[in-house]
């Protein structure tokens, strides 16, 4: 956590402002995101189009300061120099973003790349595009900050489901990477697709895949910005 605290006021009571919770800080950490085309990321090089569906646990969300929170963007690490495309025409192409609140802990196997196509398998009460579009560099280490365009109110209490969606540029290349990931015991909390023939991920309802690999599942080393 870094920044100052500030809180306003709505009508729901005070709102927590200007704070970074990096809600990922134990579990096994990968460089890069491995050799294989569907480890989750914010924009997948391996193919054109992708999409990953990301849960964050409220205790996560709540390690530093308990409350509500207005959520303005995330930072995602991008992997080690060495495993990055040094193409400059590829980047994350097109970056769209979903949140909402959800009473699930785990994710479903069941769900969907469409979210909003996903209801009765998967709960979540007020999904919103947070970002409309916007290109990602992938060609430096580090985190990256993506600014949400529309503010998200996090209630303080609830678990959050992030939707990433990708809309790429050029089609499958071997050797490419996206985000640093980290593998944790126990808790299967994230799903992804790739294609390179599909149309956009974002609204169609194509089967996702749990990351997991053995003991390690998969999730985005990210930061949430309030």
């Amino acid at each position: 956590m870094f920044g100052f605290q500030q809180q306003v006021m709505m009508d729901s009571g005070p709102v927590i402002q200007n704070l970074t919770v990096d809600i990922f800080t134990s579990g096994t950490e990968y460089s890069d995101s491995g050799s294989s085309p569907k480890k989750p990321s914010i924009g997948n090089q391996y193919w054109r189009y992708s999409a990953t569906h990301m849960l964050v646990r409220a205790s996560e969300i709540n390690a530093d300061v308990s409350g509500a929170k207005i959520i303005t963007g995330v930072q995602a690490r991008i992997c080690s120099s060495l495993g990055l495309t040094q193409d400059p025409d590829y980047s994350a192409k097109n970056i769209g973003i979903f949140l909402a609140h959800t009473d699930e802990t785990l994710m479903n196997g069941s769900v969907k790349t469409d979210m909003s196509q996903s209801s009765v398998i998967f709960d979540y009460s007020d999904r919103i595009r947070v970002k409309n579009k916007g290109n990602l560099s992938l060609l430096d280490a580090g985190y990256r900050t993506i600014d949400f365009d529309t503010d998200f109110i996090y209630d303080g209490t609830s678990n959050l489901v992030f939707s990433f969606y990708n809309e790429g540029s050029t089609t499958y290349q071997s050797g490419r990477r996206t985000a640093t990931v980290y593998g944790n015991v126990g808790s299967l909390r994230t799903a992804t697709y790739g294609s390179d023939s599909s149309s956009n991920p974002s609204s169609n309802a194509y089967n996702m895949s749990l990351m997991d690999s053995g003991d390690d599942y998969y999730t985005i080393d990210l930061k949430i910005n309030y």
